[in-house]
């Protein structure tokens, strides 16, 4: 028997020139090995700073030292949808009435002539003399702008004088009868039958307004308009 590497026909166990093991394949030597190296230690991931607050768009500015602060809208009178004021309370409503009716009658010493002046330069604007003051306007509903001269003239003239209708048969029996011998029970009757629908009419639009969502009168209605409150900033 040879030793692994073929030197020679040996009866020992090992080879006596390389000394190799007999009948056995000499083993390579192993090669050293090396640890693998070690990653570094991953720093530890804190949470990202939290960003920095932006105020709100709609934030006031506090005033300056002896300024008055704004005036903040009362509890409720938020903006109507799709403008950019409140509805006129109702209260205000009929204080724009009443007023309207105070510079009526104090323009009667100079025959009406300067409430109609003035009502006529303000209706370009949508309002009256009382809203006005009051700070309130018209809007039209169908393109939420401000009521021109014509919704005005629509709104607070034309609606209101369909009611004239009512007197025609009162002035077609005034015509009938001569002054001299006076006015005779048609009269009468004829002009109670005009009392009695410019009452109904003014009544209905009372009702219509008291229970209205948008606080709407018949003659609102009709014109396709909404009173708002300009007296809040938003």
């Amino acid at each position: 028997m040879t030793c692994s590497v073929n030197h020679e026909t040996i009866t020992t166990k090992f080879c006596s020139i390389c000394g190799a093991p007999k009948g056995s394949a000499a083993a390579a030597p192993a090669a050293p090995q090396w640890n693998q190296p070690v990653a570094p230690p991953v720093a530890p991931q804190w949470n990202p700073p939290a960003q920095q607050y932006v105020p709100p768009q709609n934030f006031q500015q506090q005033p300056q030292y002896g300024q008055p602060f704004p005036q903040q809208p009362a509890w409720g009178a938020q903006p109507l949808p799709g403008y950019a004021f409140p509805l006129a309370s109702r209260g205000k409503r009929f204080g724009a009435l009443a007023l309207d009716a105070l510079f009526f009658f104090l323009s009667l010493f100079t025959c009406g002539i300067a409430y109609l002046i003035w009502m006529l330069i303000v209706w370009k604007d949508g309002q009256t003399p009382g809203k006005q003051v009051l700070k309130m306007r018209t809007y039209g509903t169908v393109l939420a702008r401000p009521a021109n001269w014509g919704h005005m003239a629509i709104r607070n003239y034309l609606i209101p004088q369909v009611i004239a209708i009512a007197y025609i048969p009162f002035y077609i029996t005034a015509l009938s009868y001569d002054s001299y011998y006076g006015y005779g029970s048609d009269y009468y009757a004829t002009s109670w039958l005009g009392n009695i629908v410019s009452l109904a009419f003014y009544v209905t639009s009372l009702v219509m307004f008291l229970n209205s969502s948008t606080n709407q009168t018949l003659q609102d209605r009709f014109a396709k308009t909404v009173v708002l409150d300009e007296s809040y900033r938003y």
